[in-house]
């Protein structure tokens, strides 16, 4: 059975969602920056937040590749990655 993918208000609101955890990691990893060194084992937390970062722009990326496969009509780039 061929899984029918996500809808295109599906995409939109997955790309808010994923688009507000970005913002939020990255506003996190600024404070642990700001009050911890940015090498040493104090600095692992700030480091992993980058990971996760590149992490879930790469799931962004990807999703925005299935969108435009999807719903090509439909699809923008600002789907994924908002102003």
């Amino acid at each position: 059975m061929t899984k029918r993918g996500l809808s295109h208000p599906e995409h939109l609101r997955m790309g808010q969602v994923l688009s507000g955890v970005r913002d939020q990691l990255l506003h996190e990893r600024v404070a642990l920056l700001n009050a911890y060194p940015r090498t040493g084992p104090r600095a692992f937390p700030a480091e992993q937040l980058e990971v996760a970062i590149e992490a879930l722009d790469a799931a962004r990326r990807a999703l925005e590749n299935a969108v435009f496969e999807e719903h090509p009509a439909l699809a923008e780039t600002s789907d994924y990655f908002p102003d």
